[in-house]
């Protein structure tokens, strides 16, 4: 195996300077404060470096010196796009392509200085370094994308798993080295840091937030020791994982590799004692008074654990469809939607209906294993809708003066997505529009399949989110339990200041399927513990919120029972 790196090439008039005093000098003239300038300057810098023949003691020091600038420079860079709402526009698209870029650029320049040591072998400390600062570079490039929720880079994976062939075939993957592209240079090592990007590809990152994929990446530096890098087939063991490392692909389940096909060149990976520190966070959350004790929601930490176990098979699949669907986002204009629909009178469903039992997060929306209930009343004299989904009688558009699509009243706004395809568990939808959307991963949806038909609203909550340049960006929604209605809350504390009323969605109880009622709240007023007021219709009842069964940024779920009045 070797590394693709490019043709020393003629250098620009300009020339840059590569002696270390002139780069020292260099760097404290970079107009850091006018980031643009800089980053033109920047990739001059390494341009010129990765086309020129310079020693290898030169390289690495000019490199090592050019490391904060770069990071500084991409962190600005970083908040041009992160947080904002998809698809992107093209000045923030070509923001992050710079940022890639930029990573790219520090990882080649690296690869050179690899290609070059691994020729003199008794330098293993500085091949150490250049091989571990190239996929440190290269990892930023992979988060990146998963941020912004593109396909990984042609390429990326090649390079990485080359590296690490590298390192394995001098038996330096384990040799200690000073991490310095971290705000507090640490310790590190090459299999650390591939096992982190190899973990974090496994952990779904599409169906992950912006903050938390970032946040994922971080934990994994302290839990990648827990999994297991094993060589060829003949050491698989208990792994779930595994790739080729002449391949250009992220890891696969070991079970879609046959055992004859892997050889030498094929790796696995042994995630069974991942479940081991995932479960000391969530005990130390539990155990831990303070609300925010640990960055991760307990469910994404559970999700976590599935990510790196057995995903089980899918149980339905998806249909092709070719439909416009209206869609609603957001706790506040879900609420707002459900509460200014005026019920139409139903029937009384004699027949057995199929409902979703609850799901895992990390599922595709289609992996749900069906149950059937009972329609009607429940004990508690909740009524349960005939429908598999949440469904909210349809707007008639005299309530609305006769309003066109894309508002149902002056505060609530209808986006117009396609449904590319849809099976028993959810819908997957694409917005190849250039307008933006507010749609992000944990929102809460309505969605109504067709304006002119009777369909209802139907409630939902995205689970992943992908975009392309060609295809626009697509949303998986997953649909959520039968039945909804509004409702408000307020907290019931004397030390709490927010006393006004917030808006609520109540999914009732099943009494079939021992499932309890549950609401869905703004995530940062309501925590478990807390006395609320619930006020539903004209009635006003006292509840304490006992579990919180998920909190995905945009709303938080929790189980709750009966209060005292005092």
């Amino acid at each position: 195996m070797a590394l693709k790196i490019p043709r020393p090439g003629k250098r620009s008039k300009q020339q840059f300077n590569t002696s270390i005093p002139a780069v020292r000098r260099w760097i404290d003239n970079l107009p850091l404060i006018n980031i643009e300038a800089s980053v033109q300057q920047l990739e001059f810098a390494l341009n010129e470096i990765n086309k020129a023949d310079i020693p290898a003691s030169v390289r690495h020091d000019a490199l090592e010196l050019l490391t904060a600038p770069v990071i500084h420079v991409c962190e600005v860079l970083k908040k041009s796009y992160l947080g904002k709402q998809f698809p992107l526009r093209k000045r923030e698209l070509d923001s992050a392509a710079k940022v890639a870029g930029l990573y790219q650029r520090m990882a080649t320049s690296y690869k050179i200085l690899v290609s070059v040591m691994v020729k003199k072998p008794d330098s293993r400390t500085g091949l150490t370094i250049a091989i571990h600062r190239a996929m440190r570079h290269l990892s930023e490039v992979l988060i990146g994308n998963y941020q912004i929720y593109l396909p990984c880079p042609a390429g990326i994976w090649e390079d990485l798993h080359t590296l690490y062939a590298i390192s394995e075939q001098f038996g330096l993957q384990q040799q200690a080295v000073k991490d310095i592209t971290q705000h507090k240079p640490v310790e590190s090592n090459i299999e650390a840091i591939y096992k982190q990007i190899l973990l974090l590809s496994l952990a779904c990152p599409y169906r992950l937030r912006q903050a938390i994929i970032r946040e994922v990446y971080k934990l994994l530096d302290q839990w990648a020791p827990y999994s297991k890098l094993l060589g060829g087939s003949a050491e698989a063991g208990n792994a779930f994982f595994t790739w080729n490392l002449e391949s250009d692909n992220a890891p696969v389940y070991l079970t879609e590799r046959n055992q004859d096909e892997r050889d030498a060149q094929w790796r696995a990976l042994d995630t069974s004692d991942m479940a081991e520190p995932v479960r000391m966070v969530i005990k130390a959350r539990k155990e831990n008074s303070k609300r925010y004790s640990v960055h991760l929601d307990e469910r994404i930490l559970q999700r976590l654990m599935l990510s790196w176990g057995v995903m089980p098979e899918r149980k339905f699949t998806r249909h092709p469809q070719d439909a416009s669907v209206q869609v609603v986002l957001g706790l506040r204009t879900v609420h707002s939607i459900i509460s200014d629909a005026e019920p139409e009178p139903q029937e009384e469903p004699k027949a057995e209906t199929e409902i979703l039992r609850e799901r895992e997060y990390l599922l595709d929306p289609t992996l749900e294993q069906p149950t059937t209930i009972n329609t009607g009343h429940s004990a508690s004299g909740t009524r349960q809708p005939s429908d598999n989904w949440p469904s909210f009688p349809r707007q008639d558009t005299a309530s609305t003066g006769g309003r066109p699509a894309g508002t149902v009243n002056d505060s609530i706004t209808i986006e117009n997505w396609k449904m590319q395809d849809m099976s028993a568990g959810g819908y997957c939808l694409l917005w190849d529009s250039e307008e933006t959307t507010s749609a992000q991963i944990g929102e809460l949806v309505a969605i109504k399949t067709s304006r002119d038909s009777d369909d209802d609203w139907h409630l939902g909550v995205v689970r992943w989110m992908k975009f392309t340049r060609e295809r626009g960006l697509g949303l998986g929604v997953e649909m959520m339990s039968p039945g909804a209605s509004a409702i408000h809350a307020r907290v019931c504390d004397e030390k709490s200041s927010a006393n006004e009323e917030m808006q609520g969605i109540l999914l009732p109880d099943i009494i079939k399927l021992h499932q309890q009622a549950t609401l869905l709240l703004p995530p940062l007023l309501f925590h478990t513990g807390c006395r609320s007021k619930l006020f539903h219709g004209d009635k006003q009842e006292q509840i304490r919120l006992t579990r919180q069964l998920e909190d995905t940024g945009s709303f938080a779920q929790f189980y709750f029972s009966p209060a005292d009045e005092s």
